[in-house]
């Protein structure tokens, strides 16, 4: 008997998975056949692919799907995996700008994107940050300048396509304005402060809810009524854009302010008359008189001090309770005056037996005449002079009243001083060396006793008899010559004791009837 031996082989499981792909890109194979000693073959469906790869990838030709087979061989063994893949088809992206120009407008954009079957999504990115997932959106940029809007549109099998396109976004104006009160009677002043856009002329319309407009690019404007209004600024530009804005106002009542007053003298109180009107409510006032002082009473005194002619811008300001201000300034002169408002009066025996000097003195106690004043002087039994000094020889001993007027003469304004002098040749010496004279001696009826500054304040004046008895008693302030009657004294020589604090002196009088 003859015998045969074989070797039976099994047959291979065959068995493989697959990625799918969309058009333009390979599709990827991997062999998962056991025992994997066994050969494989790809035949890719499409009369065209083939491969003895393992892990082989293949593109199509054209999207659409396929039956893939492989074939497993194991030692002359085989077996066969059937499975179907696709190449999907890859959308097509496309748009166009339907609308939009400027960063203040919306841009509308049409979709144009297309696949041959199945759906698509969008996907927008403005180059500004933001980003859209409507088929055809709206968009307003939020700068201006070259926008690089891409699309990407994807199937539902995540196949995508993309396009970008520079869209131009042109400036707009950037509205805005700043505007003073809104008041009855002064015109609202409206300033236009809209930054202005590079290589573009802006053209200007404002119009005001009274109904009335104007082309000024920053306008004042009148109200005819109160309450409120509104104003609105709309600019245009020559690339086409164009912007606006509106505010809300309230228009109140307003007051005018007004005042007159006439320039003075230095020293001389201003009188200053508010001659303010107004319609209706409650007013206050706020004057600045330009020298650090203020006042709000309604119509106030004020009095400057200067040492040349100074001119002041004095303000009145008027406001209503619950409305508007107004202001009113006018320019006030106070003219300089003279300096040497008073004078010294000293004996000039040189000039004449009963000779006297008056000369002009300052607040200081300066001597001198100034350049720029006149001066007159009005001398008691003397008549008047006019100089920088006076001089006169009286006829006897006695007080005189002498008054000098200074006048400036640039400005007019004058000062004077009146005094009352004693001429007392005889008293002269006691006068210099104990402060205090007694004259006329002898006297009938008074005698006068004169004093220097310096004597003392309060004096007291003790008139005694030769026997020491004190027949007559006065206590006064030292004005430089006090008067002492002496008709209820008899005939007789008597002694005049004067005294201020510890400074006494003593003179000897004789009465005569």
């Amino acid at each position: 008997m003859d015998s045969t031996t074989f070797q039976v082989n099994p047959v291979p499981t065959a068995s493989f998975t697959k990625k799918n792909a969309c058009e333009g890109y390979d599709l990827s194979f991997t062999n998962q056949t056991t025992p994997s000693t066994a050969t494989v073959s790809w035949d890719f469906g499409d009369n065209k692919g083939i491969s003895t790869s393992n892990t082989p990838t293949y593109k199509y030709s054209s999207k659409g799907s396929y039956l893939v087979t492989m074939t497993a061989d194991l030692s002359g063994c085989k077996a066969t995996s059937v499975q179907r893949v696709y190449q999907f088809e890859k959308p097509k992206a496309a748009y166009k700008v339907v609308s939009g120009d400027c960063d203040n407008k919306d841009f509308v954009f049409a979709n144009n994107s297309s696949i041959g079957s199945g759906l698509i999504g969008s996907y927008w990115n403005f180059d500004d940050n933001s980003v859209s997932t409507d088929m055809a959106p709206k968009h307003m940029f939020g700068s201006s300048g070259k926008k690089n809007v891409k699309l990407v549109i994807t199937s539902e099998f995540g196949c995508k396509d993309s396009v970008t396109t520079v869209v131009v976004v042109k400036e707009s104006p950037k509205v805005t304005f700043i505007n003073g009160p809104a008041c009855s009677l002064k015109p609202t002043e409206f300033t236009n402060t809209t930054a202005a856009v590079a290589n573009a002329i802006a053209s200007y319309q404002w119009v005001f809810s009274d109904g009335t407009s104007t082309k000024v690019e920053s306008p004042s404007h009148s109200w005819g009524s109160l309450g409120p209004k509104t104003a609105t600024l709309t600019i245009s530009l020559d690339n086409g854009c164009t912007s606006s804005t509106t505010k809300s106002l309230e228009v109140l009542i307003q007051p005018k302010a007004y005042f007159s007053a006439q320039d003075v003298c230095a020293g001389q109180p201003i009188v200053f008359n508010n001659s303010t009107t107004w319609a209706q409510g409650d007013i206050s006032y706020a004057w600045d008189f330009s020298d650090n002082t203020n006042s709000t009473e309604s119509d106030p005194l004020h009095t400057y001090n200067v040492n040349a002619t100074t001119t002041y811008n004095v303000t009145l300001k008027a406001k209503i309770a619950g409305g508007c201000l107004d202001s009113f300034t006018r320019q006030i002169t106070i003219n300089e005056g003279p300096k040497t408002c008073d004078f010294q009066a000293t004996p000039d025996y040189a000039f004449g037996y009963y000779g006297m000097k008056f000369e002009p003195m300052n607040a200081s106690g300066s001597v001198g005449a100034q350049g720029t004043v006149t001066y007159t002087w009005v001398i008691e039994n003397g008549g008047k002079q006019n100089g920088p000094t006076a001089q006169y020889n009286f006829l006897k001993d006695g007080s005189y009243q002498v008054t000098m007027y200074a006048v400036t003469k640039s400005t007019g304004c004058e000062c004077s001083a009146t005094k009352t002098v004693l001429m007392n040749r005889a008293s002269a010496k006691s006068l210099a060396t104990s402060g205090v004279a007694v004259y006329p001696n002898p006297a009938i009826g008074s005698f006068n006793v004169a004093m220097t500054e310096s004597f003392g304040s309060a004096v007291s004046i003790v008139v005694t008899n030769m026997s020491g008895a004190a027949v007559k008693s006065i206590n006064v302030m030292n004005n430089g010559l006090v008067n002492v009657d002496t008709r209820d004294l008899s005939e007789g020589v008597y002694m005049v004791r004067v005294q201020s604090g510890n400074r006494v002196a003593t003179e000897k009088i004789t009465i005569t009837k």
